[in-house]
């Protein structure tokens, strides 16, 4: 429904800023070691821990945050924990100005609710960014060969770990981006459901629908052809990204065989596309007009796909 679609892209919105605003966070803390009290001076910033004072506005902050040489000093965090608590609004636009790109800057920060300050809040209501763009091409821009992914496989006897770059990340996600939009159709606010098992190409196929605008209907590898079946039907998904198989430990798993039991009953389901991740044992079934292999078609797609909003 469109409420239903709506609040799926809000989500995925919403996610990459809380993933931003983590990455954050995070520069400022480390694991604990030995405390300082923040009225003495730190002899050595390789690493520090300070305790925070308890306030009125926050009764669930951390007790103590550790920091690494290079980071900030403690005196720095608490001015800036000072002034996240006595400006709110100050602080937080910027470090969303700092951290993300926006199409269209914001000019709120934060609106309460109409009932209560819970009752439908929004931040940044007026503000568009696209998710895609801030995940991908803002790091892919800043540091284009440091690795941002690193996949293990199932068996480091058979496969190595991949690392894929922020600039090959951004390749591999435009191409995902092009051929859904430009040869599938898919349009902003359709959904797309993925059910795949834990692959770089799992990751490249939700970003690129964050790029396109489309909602990404992400199934578990494990479920059954009913479970996928009922969430293709809930979702009102017309394309599905899949494998041909994969394994489990040791459990081999047919997927594709899965996937076809499941779409029996998905009439809304148009195109199929099926990553050959087993070339042994498996024999592979594929719907004319329906089925294509990832490697024929997305594989080859241009390297180029403009983020919407």
């Amino acid at each position: 429904t469109p409420m239903r679609i709506e609040y799926q892209l809000g989500v995925t919105l919403v996610s990459s800023f809380l993933v931003t605003l983590t990455a954050f966070l995070l520069k400022l803390a480390l694991l604990p070691h030995t405390t300082v009290p923040i009225s003495e001076p730190v002899a050595s910033m390789e690493q520090s821990t300070v305790s925070l004072p308890r306030t009125e506005s926050n009764t669930t902050q951390m007790n103590q945050i550790t920091f690494k040489k290079g980071a900030m000093t403690p005196e720095e965090y608490q001015r800036l924990y000072k002034e996240s608590i006595e400006e709110p609004e100050k602080f937080w636009a910027k470090v969303a100005n700092d951290t993300l790109s926006w199409v269209k800057p914001f000019t709120t920060v934060f609106e309460p609710g109409k009932e209560s300050v819970f009752d439908g809040f929004r931040w940044f209501g007026d503000g568009q960014l696209n998710a895609c763009y801030n995940a991908v091409d803002r790091p892919a821009k800043q540091h284009p060969d440091k690795v941002a992914l690193i996949w293990e496989p199932n068996d480091p006897n058979k496969e190595q770990p991949v690392k894929v770059t922020f600039k090959q990340l951004h390749a591999r996600v435009q191409q995902v981006a092009h051929y859904l939009k430009f040869k599938v159709g898919v349009k902003k606010g359709d959904r797309v459901t993925i059910y795949m098992p834990q692959l770089p190409e799992t990751l490249y196929a939700i970003l690129a629908c964050a790029r396109i605008g489309a909602v990404h209907n992400v199934v578990f590898a494990g479920f059954a052809a009913e479970s996928l079946q009922s969430r293709i039907l809930d979702s009102g998904s017309r394309v599905l990204l899949t494998v041909n198989g994969f394994h489990r430990g040791n459990k081999f798993v047919e997927m594709k065989s899965v996937v076809d039991k499941a779409l029996v009953g998905c009439p809304s389901v148009t195109d199929v596309i099926v990553l050959r991740r087993e070339t042994d044992n498996i024999v592979n079934v594929m719907k004319e007009g329906r089925d294509v292999w990832w490697e024929d078609t997305i594989a080859k797609a241009p390297e180029q796909c403009e983020p919407v909003v």
